[in-house]
């Protein structure tokens, strides 16, 4: 259901912009332009359920917060400052926030993952998170 309903609302903030930009933006016709807006659906699903994954996974529901939003917004700031400029190009296309936004680019950034390589390292996050969500509550609500 949050797929659908994020799906919609990406579809519709993309004809707004478009009637906004006028002849210079892009049209769903376009190459590309149906996976952005899918994949832009995608990664809000997937944040929701990395959310709900880390929740489970805590029982705590400070912890979950903090855990998220540390994982989410503050560790691709971090790493940029903390990490040497060889590491950052490095590792920094594989944190979570990084790799979710490229699956609603239309193109490879500078130095970040394609779009699809994006989505299954997002995925791998969902995946681990996730599994260790159902193992522990598997293991403690038995």
């Amino acid at each position: 259901m949050t797929f659908g309903l994020m799906a919609v609302s990406a579809f519709i903030a993309f004809l707004g912009g478009q009637a906004i930009l006028g002849d210079s933006g892009a049209s769903l016709a376009d190459p590309g332009v149906v996976r952005v807006i899918l994949g832009s659906a995608g990664y809000l699903t997937g944040a929701g359920l990395l959310g709900l994954a880390l929740g489970t996974l805590l029982r705590s529901t400070p912890a979950a917060l903090s855990t998220y939003f540390g994982a989410m917004f503050l560790l691709s700031g971090i790493a940029g400052l903390l990490l040497p400029a060889s590491w950052r190009d490095d590792v920094g296309p594989y944190l979570p926030e990084s790799a979710g936004a490229a699956m609603g680019s239309l193109t490879r950034g500078d130095n970040g993952l394609a779009p699809w390589a994006g989505m299954l390292v997002f995925l791998a996050y969902l995946v681990v998170v996730g599994g260790a969500a159902a193992w522990r509550l598997m293991r403690k609500d038995a």
